[in-house]
């Protein structure tokens, strides 16, 4: 299967669209926080797409993995970006579906065989040694959020691997060669499953672990997640993507700041009084991000470095 190529900053994604089985587009608005929703005029809205999500919402629904390994391609094709594949058609579906299942074994059955269609796209793509780790704290949309997540980052070329919870109930990240530069990604669905991970959170901290939190946590009690001391969250599947390209990357997070604000047209004299440090300070943490990212001069890191989203 062809993945579309991922838009860069500054491209324009598709509005936000829910597409139930019988095919009639609807805005969803509580599904991704409110900046990321575009009001748009629903007669502009593809058939031939709002049918192909029908269709594959159906698939999930009934339980037929086959058809939706079917359908999955045609819809990557029909449209040119997976970020907007993944966070403007499937993770508001995958909401919606699972809000609307009359029981809970339809639930496990629609996750069931979307966690299948997933992992079965992820496993047509050669894998290395992971960079980014995925896991889910409770919940039943949270297991598919990551692998949205882990989809997004195998078409950056980022490995990544979702950690399923240990035969004995421990956290199966204490079994992994876990290290500073590698990411991690925690999907929390509530506040309680939030207080369950704080443990979890203090160990990675200590290993120099980058830690991003994913879910319905982050919109309902933001204020809890930052308590946390994670590095960054997001309660978006894309956002958490650049989230995690974000605290990944090679520079340093003093680096990081002085190339982001040279980054905004910033002087190295106006960086310096911005942060209270010196200029010759400046400069040497400038200095040092060009040669992280073995660029040769300001304009050439910023650049390396915005293309990456290794600075925002």
């Amino acid at each position: 299967m062809t993945m579309a190529p991922r838009a860069f900053e500054g491209v324009d994604e598709p509005p936000l669209l829910l597409l139930g089985a019988a095919a009639e587009p609807r805005l969803l608005l509580s599904a991704v926080p409110s900046a990321d929703v575009e009001e748009i005029d629903l007669c502009d809205v593809s058939g031939p797409l709002a049918n192909t999500c029908a269709a594959l919402r159906l698939c999930l629904v009934e339980g037929d993995l086959e058809a939706a390994t079917r359908v999955f391609p045609m819809l990557v094709g029909q449209v040119a970006d997976l970020r907007a594949v993944a966070g403007q058609l499937l993770q508001p579906l995958f909401a919606d579906a699972l809000s609307d299942a009359p029981s809970p074994q339809h639930a496990s059955l629609f996750v069931d065989t979307a966690r299948d269609l997933l992992d079965a796209v992820a496993a047509r793509r050669e894998r290395t040694s992971p960079q980014v780790w995925l896991h889910a704290v409770g919940g039943r949309l949270e297991p598919l959020l990551l692998r949205l997540i882990r989809m997004l980052l195998d078409e950056l070329g980022v490995p990544s691997r979702v950690v399923g919870d240990s035969a004995d109930g421990a956290s199966p990240l204490h079994k992994l060669p876990l290290r500073r530069g590698h990411a991690v990604c925690l999907a929390v669905p509530d506040v309680a499953s939030l207080d369950e991970s704080r443990e979890l959170v203090d160990w990675l901290t200590r290993r120099q672990v980058a830690v991003v939190v994913v879910g319905d946590v982050v919109r309902s009690d933001p204020g809890a997640v930052a308590a946390t001391g994670v590095n960054a969250s997001a309660s978006s599947v894309t956002a958490a993507v650049d989230d995690m390209l974000w605290v990944r990357g090679p520079l340093t997070a003093a680096e990081s700041t002085a190339l982001r604000m040279a980054a905004d047209g910033y002087t190295n004299v106006r960086i310096a009084h911005e942060l209270g440090i010196s200029v010759s300070a400046v400069k040497a943490r400038l200095e040092s991000s060009y040669h992280r990212l073995h660029a040769s001069d300001r304009a050439h890191a910023v650049a390396i470095a915005l293309r990456n989203r290794w600075i925002r």
